[in-house]
């Protein structure tokens, strides 16, 4: 676990950063600011972002098809499950649905970024097992994928990024993308329906970069067999369009 020992050099814009979202990268949120910062556990306040469709519960247990229109595949495989977060200075295995604006979490290889947050360092230092990891690495590399949300290519992280004039925007990443390589410390900035994928999704701009994006998709089926009940991709759009008017029907 990370002590004031092994506290890591941060530059001028990450301390300022996290003076604003009033967070230490160290023992990061205590259980009663976190549970403040939740306020009354309102779906709203929660780290859940809403469907692209988005119909009422009794209208998807009529229609189970739903599940398997292409724009909820992609959706419920990019979902995070769950994440590794600093609480009252010890790093446990949360639900990522509870994490909230100012947590210091873990990003590793292989896994989903639970939400959006900015990258504070880079490196094998930072494991969780409790072990203090020295890296002989002086210009570490994170790598993440978030083209099947944004459009963008890859985005490669290094240590050298983090001290640049670059600051949040070299370092931010999103909620749902895949961590490809490496593994990082970030602090959260935005949660749920305010992340940079629930307001693609409100404003009807998501997922318009599904289908240009196929390489690293984490599908548990392969990229081209998300169609398999569609002839191309005009019916996708079509049966997205179709089924999302659902969504209108009285609650």
């Amino acid at each position: 676990r990370m002590s004031n020992a092994t506290r890591p050099p941060l530059a001028l814009w990450q301390v300022d950063l996290l003076s604003r979202l009033q967070t230490d990268i160290v023992t990061g949120l205590n259980s009663f600011e976190a549970s403040t910062r939740r306020g009354n556990g309102h779906l709203e306040e929660l780290n859940t972002v809403s469907p692209p469709i988005d119909c009422p519960q009794w209208v998807c247990c009529l229609l189970p098809c739903i599940k398997h229109i292409p724009s909820m595949k992609l959706f419920n495989q990019i979902r995070p499950e769950d994440a590794d977060v600093l609480r009252d200075s010890e790093w446990i295995c949360y639900d990522a649905a509870s994490l909230v604006v100012g947590d210091i979490i873990c990003v590793r290889e292989g896994e989903v970024v639970p939400a959006d947050c900015v990258i504070l360092t880079v490196g094998d230092s930072l494991s969780t097992s409790g072990s203090s990891a020295s890296s002989e690495t002086s210009n570490e590399e994170l790598v993440v994928d978030s083209s099947h949300i944004t459009g963008e290519r890859p985005k490669s992280i290094q240590t050298s990024n983090l001290v640049s004039d670059q600051g949040v925007d070299a370092a931010q990443l999103y909620y749902g993308s895949n961590v490809l390589h490496g593994s990082g410390l970030a602090v959260v900035n935005a949660v749920g329906n305010n992340t940079r994928l629930g307001s693609l999704i409100r404003e009807s701009q998501w997922p318009k970069f599904a289908n240009a994006s196929t390489h690293s998709i984490p599908f548990d089926e392969s990229p081209s067999s998300v169609n398999t009940d569609l002839t191309d991709d005009d019916d996708d759009s079509a049966k997205d369009s179709t089924i999302g008017s659902i969504a209108l029907l009285p609650r």
